[in-house]
């Protein structure tokens, strides 16, 4: 395995749901000739979005960089069919709150691949007890941290950023959701987040979403227009300081790296 510069990785069991996972550190670069404390970032989806951020001056001097990975994705072992099913499996149980929808899977899944992501989702409440009480008290021991932490996710990923923010916002002050896929037509729960219980946070939330200008779903019309509408109903939540933005002329994936840009420039100009 290669280790870049400034790195280390910390394997971590869950007491949860007994899954293991990888944490992915990027410290400053004078982390260790200096006595500052640093916010903490962490992503989902290290597997790229570690990557997005890890040469990044303004991120990297500025903040501890932890991925949240799955540890079972060895890229060297595995072929990329068998690994891009562990990876359907392992954030559909840790990113959704809700069950996935088994008549949205393409043709190509076999019955007993889609059996099996449908019967592991929806764990995404096991998934934010770990990061809390595991992962966030393991790095604030381990580093020297203050309490300004951000989550950062996409897709499913952008998910869960809006589920912690609406169900636990008890210990991140900033949230990215990259073009979650906050449309009913994927989960067997139609209700969506009215359908959980929201906590009220008694301090200020920064939210920013994105979304690509160019997404498209053939399983529904109007897409960007419902994630939209989905998106802004979470900014409105009381204590919560949010954008929603339609980033034209990007895709699903080409959003990403425009949207984490716009994410910080909409937290920088909010919390001055």
């Amino acid at each position: 395995m290669i280790t870049l510069p400034y790195t280390e990785i910390i394997d971590l069991k869950s007491n949860y749901n007994e899954a293991e996972y990888g944490l992915f550190i990027r410290l400053p670069n004078e982390y260790k000739t200096s006595n500052k404390t640093y916010p903490t970032l962490f992503l989902l989806d290290p597997q790229y979005l570690f990557s997005v951020c890890y040469g990044v001056q303004r991120i990297y001097e500025n903040y501890i960089i932890i991925g949240i990975g799955h540890k079972d994705l060895d890229f060297k072992e595995l072929d990329q069919k068998k690994r891009g099913h562990i990876i359907e499996v392992n954030r559909d149980r840790d990113f959704l709150p809700w069950k996935i929808n088994k008549n949205i899977f393409s043709k190509g899944v076999s019955e007993a691949e889609i059996d099996e992501i449908v019967s592991a989702s929806g764990q995404a409440e096991k998934f934010a007890q770990f990061i809390n009480h595991q992962v966030i008290p393991l790095i604030d021991q381990k580093f020297r941290t203050t309490q300004d932490r951000t989550l950062i996710g996409h897709s499913f990923g952008g998910v869960f950023v809006s589920f912690m923010l609406f169900c636990h916002p008890e210990n991140f002050t900033k949230y990215i959701a990259i073009t979650p896929v906050l449309a009913s037509e994927y989960y067997q729960e139609k209700k969506m987040f009215k359908a959980l219980k929201r906590k009220i946070s008694d301090t200020k939330k920064f939210a920013y979403f994105s979304i690509g200008g160019e997404e498209k779903d053939d399983r529904m019309n109007n897409y960007v227009e419902v994630l939209k509408k989905a998106c802004l109903g979470i900014t409105e939540l009381s204590n919560v300081v949010g954008k929603v933005e339609i980033i034209a002329a990007e895709n699903h994936v080409s959003v990403v790296t425009p949207s984490i840009w716009r994410g910080f420039k909409f937290f920088d100009t909010n919390l001055s």
